[in-house]
This record gives structure tokens, sequence and C-alpha cells, in this order.
């Protein structure tokens, strides 16, 4: 526990007054209390003024209640310590959202079997398994739509089978329900007994008065197949045609 500096003289007998003596043991605890060689209490009433740093380890309690001292410096104040607080903070309203939300559409469809190209040379490809869709819809397992109008990244990869003995080009673009959408033809160059994975893609505003397809072509239909593998150990399945559309703004 540490010491008190306080008042030791008697009235009287030795006190700070004329004709009365200072023993060195009169001021003995002042000095051990400011120079810390030893513990002390203080107390101090009035105001403190304080030019200077001052560094504090330990806690600092200040009461500024009425009759009671402010403390004052003109320095710069630095304090080694820790400040705890326990508390909680419970919020009891509701929030209300105005304006809209909005969320990009997307869709990803299969075909699983075989698809060879048609006898008039041309023709939509096929896609009769949804894997996953929000709000693109496939129809007729060749045809999607869309419920909203914007910007469509659209994808596509076809395992294309070439069993003639001849090469040959395939053509492959999107078009909508009247028309072909301009400069969308992607073009595919097959050596003769080949397998070609063809993949492509293109940027396209769809909107929501339309329907689109993937439509594809070539000079003859002989031995020209999109063409589905099955699984085997130790590979998964491969469609013969898969199609992936997402919206991007």
């Amino acid at each position: 526990m540490a010491l008190k500096l306080k008042n030791i003289f008697v009235t009287g007998s030795d006190e700070i007054a004329q004709t009365y003596t200072i023993e060195s043991w009169h001021v003995s605890q002042s000095i051990d209390a400011f120079t810390g060689t030893a513990p002390y209490d203080i107390t101090l009433t009035g105001s403190f003024t304080l030019t200077g740093s001052q560094l504090i380890s330990g806690s600092i309690f200040s009461s500024l209640g009425a009759n009671t001292v402010g403390f004052y410096g003109t320095s710069s104040w630095a304090v080694s310590s820790s400040k705890a607080i326990t508390s909680s903070y419970a919020a009891t309203s509701s929030i209300v959202l105005t304006g809209s939300t909005s969320t990009l559409d997307y869709g990803l469809f299969v075909n699983i079997g075989d698809q060879p190209l048609p006898a008039a040379l041309s023709g939509s490809i096929s896609f009769d398994t949804i894997i996953i869709t929000s709000s693109i819809s496939m129809f007729s397992n060749d045809t999607i739509t869309v419920t909203k109008d914007g910007l469509y990244n659209i994808e596509f990869t076809l395992l294309m089978e070439n069993s003639a003995v001849t090469a040959r080009d395939v053509y492959v673009w999107l078009k909508d329900s009247t028309l072909n959408i301009s400069n969308s033809n992607k073009i595919y160059s097959m050596r003769a007994n080949s397998k070609l994975l063809a993949t492509g893609g293109l940027l396209a505003n769809l909107t929501t008065t339309t329907s689109y397809k993937l439509w594809w072509w070539s000079a003859t239909n002989v031995g020209l197949t999109l063409k589905a593998e099955v699984a085997a150990t130790p590979y998964a399945a491969t469609p013969s045609s898969t199609l992936k559309v997402i919206q991007i703004k």
C-alpha cells in the first residue's frame, strides 16, 4: 500500500514559522514522494498547471462535479494503460428500400444425343437438356427467349464429326425469329474423317419481343454430325452441343 504525503508538523513545537527549526525528517517524505524513492499517494487541492510532457503508467481518476478540482496542462499527455467498454447495442426498427433491384438472367443448355445435318443442308441446333436457367426459356429444344431486354454473352460448343472422305466448311450463326443476327457467323474447316470441337461466342442485344436459335449449314450433309460421346472410365460424357447465355447488362 502506498504512503500518504501529509503535514507532519505539530503546532507549537515544530512548525513552518519564524524561530522554529526545520529538521531533515520534516522534508524527507516530500523528497521521497516526488523523486519516486517510495510510493506515495498525493492529494492536491486547487489547480495544477503542467508544462512539458507527462508519462503515466496506470490509471487516472478525475472528478469534475461541484466542489471538485479541475486538471489543466499545457503539454502533451501520454497514458500507458488500457480502456475497456462493456455494453450492448440493440436497434428495433424497420428498413424500407425505395427503388428497384435487378438480377441478371442466365441459362445453360446441352444436347446429349447425336444431331445429323438435315438434308436441307441447314437447320437449328438442338439442346434437349436444361442444366440451369434463370428467366431464360428453351422451347422445342432449339428456341430461346428472354424476359429482359439487354446485352447478353452467348457461347456455344459443338462436337463436329465429318465421316466423309472430303474436307468441308461448317457455318454456325445466331438468328432471331425472322432474320440472321448480323456478323454472328463462325466458319469451321474440317478435314476428311475427322472430329472438331468447335467453340464460338458473341455479344448480342436480345429483346423480349422475339426468339433466337443457333443455326448451322454446310455445302453437303453427307457424313456431317454433331456427335455426342457417352461416358467411359475415366472421363464424363460429352454433349453434342452446349449453349450458355448470360445477361451482362
